[in-house]
């Protein structure tokens, strides 16, 4: 089992291997992708290779942020006010100015969505 060592910067955390190597790791996503390939056992939050998931683009979550990302209505309801006004090209999402019409038509259906909920 590797034991961890935090480096005298703080910002990234210094492993030490079973077979005597040492490997830094900076990045969260860095460290995801380590307990997926079996060299750590867990990340330093606790995150477990079962508790891991891909998504489909490829990149590494934890199960809880992906579950929670599933679960966020103002994506749907900017979705649902695009196809509302027939409206198929990027559109930035801002309450003033030329499409502040949208974010109107975006917040009654987020009301609508949360009273489904």
């Amino acid at each position: 089992m590797p034991t961890k060592r935090k480096s005298s910067s703080g910002r990234s955390i210094e492993y030490k291997l079973d077979d005597g190597t040492k490997k830094k790791v900076k990045r969260v996503s860095t460290m995801y992708k380590h307990v997926k390939s079996g060299l750590l056992k867990k990340t330093r939050g606790g995150i477990k290779k079962s508790d891991l998931y891909e998504t489909a683009s490829g990149k590494l979550v934890s199960r809880k942020r992906h579950s929670n990302g599933k679960k966020a209505l103002w994506p749907k309801a900017w979705a649902r006010a695009l196809k509302k006004h027939e409206i198929d090209y990027f559109v930035p999402c801002k309450k003033t100015g030329k499409y502040a019409f949208l974010y109107k038509t975006a917040k009654k259906e987020l009301a609508k969505l949360k009273k489904r909920r």
